[in-house]
């Protein structure tokens, strides 16, 4: 990892920081499916039907930290093979984290203190724009559409990050109000986790794209 730029160290760093609740509590729930100690909370409707929840966590962990490799120019520019690799690894665990997550959305039974209506159409839509930008990020990048896929895989990762974001935002809503989010206030969170992901990956999408044009001007 010599050939990363103090810039990419720290942005790798962060995503961590914001991947390791999620993927820690993952990791830990993914222990107790297999037989483990229980030691997250009880959660009813993985106990009745782990193997929808087991998908999700084995996709969604790899998506999120080998993921954030995927955006590292050096990597691209020194490990190419690495990045291919890599690359194939993250999409098909996307895939696999969000089809399994709009399985979970429509079929476990979620109260409406913890799922109303925003967010069950919110997590569907989202969930199925996830797919269908990794596929159209594979198709962009064996087209050599580099733009194209870059801004497809960035606005899929934006959304496969949603949970790290939301765990971030609960936490903060809980140290300011001593208690969980329930109801339409926990809906509407949720939601502005994932707008605040997808607002920040046009911003990088743009920033990118106009980095892109200058160099090829000059």
């Amino acid at each position: 990892m010599k050939f990363f730029s103090k810039r990419e160290l720290i942005i790798l760093t962060l995503l961590f920081v914001l991947s390791f609740v999620p993927v820690v509590g993952g990791a830990i729930r993914i222990l107790e499916i297999a037989g483990g100690p229980s030691v997250a909370p009880d959660n009813p409707r993985i106990s009745n039907d782990p193997f929808p929840a087991l998908l999700h966590l084995l996709g969604a962990i790899p998506f999120c930290i080998l993921g954030a490799f995927q955006f590292m120019p050096s990597l691209r520019r020194y490990a190419p093979k690495w990045h291919r690799l890599n690359g194939r690894i993250v999409a098909f665990s996307g895939i696999v984290a969000a089809i399994s997550g709009l399985w979970m959305t429509n079929y476990y039974a979620l109260s409406i203190e913890i799922q109303g209506d925003l967010l069950y159409v919110v997590r569907m839509v989202l969930g199925t724009a996830m797919v269908l930008f990794i596929v159209r990020g594979v198709a962009a990048i064996r087209g050599r559409k580099i733009s194209q896929h870059h801004a497809s895989m960035t606005r899929a990762y934006a959304i496969g990050q949603g949970a790290a974001t939301q765990t971030l935002m609960g936490l903060i809503w809980i140290a300011l109000l001593r208690e969980e989010p329930t109801g339409l206030m926990r809906d509407i969170m949720m939601t502005s986790a994932w707008v605040i992901n997808l607002t920040l990956a046009e911003w990088i999408i743009r920033k990118t794209n106009n980095l892109s044009v200058s160099g090829s001007v000059s």
